[in-house]
């Protein structure tokens, strides 16, 4: 019986998981690349991700410990977030993993409660945004210099553009360059490989 009604339950979850499936085929056009990561903690607040090597930690007054780290390729809960300017209006944000722990935006990697990724203006030169179905840049808007973005669709695509002949530079040339789009608004994309800008 403890059998049978373990197999009923099975199949009536199948059962529902199917519609749910279908529906989710449809909504996605599967043009996307998938860089989401697997979320290691549950959280409300921004999970950080130590990257390959230990991470420094700072006090509230930015000073660095020396004997303690974040141990590499580990998930930490955050709480507050601190934003200092540097200097000439470079903002640095710091995230809090403990009582007065704190680690730097740059050696982190941060992913929201909801899941997705962020990017990571580091541009020594703010970078125009450009439009998904348009052909160039978004009236001049810019992601400002180190700042950090919540990423929407991710869309590889393959980007043609004409070059002068070096025999005879009044004829021009077809060319292709592949790339990811990286969403950051409603019809607002960023050039992932002609930017400085990384997926953190």
């Amino acid at each position: 019986m403890k059998k049978f009604k373990a197999s009923l339950l099975s199949l009536i979850i199948f059962c529902l998981m199917i519609p749910l499936t279908s529906l989710e085929a449809k909504a996605d056009d599967t043009n996307y690349v998938d860089i989401t990561p697997e979320m290691g903690v549950s959280s409300k607040e921004p999970v950080v991700y130590t990257k390959d090597s230990l991470t420094t930690i700072y006090n509230s007054k930015l000073d660095a410990y020396e004997t303690i780290h974040l141990a590499p390729n580990t998930a930490w809960k955050t709480g507050k977030i601190i934003t200092i300017n540097t200097n000439n209006n470079n903002f640095m944000e710091y995230y809090q993993v403990s009582t007065d722990g704190y680690v730097k935006t740059t050696d982190i990697s941060v992913v929201n409660p909801d899941g997705s990724s962020l990017l990571y203006a580091s541009n020594d030169w703010a970078f125009p945004l450009a439009s998904l179905y348009g052909s160039g840049a978004l009236y001049n808007n810019v992601l400002p210099i180190n700042t950090s973005w919540k990423i929407g669709k991710v869309i590889p695509k393959v980007i043609t553009f004409l070059l002068p002949k070096k025999e005879n530079p009044n004829e021009s040339v077809t060319a292709k360059r592949f790339t990811y789009l990286i969403q950051v608004g409603n019809d607002s994309y960023v050039d992932l490989y002609n930017s400085s800008s990384q997926i953190k």
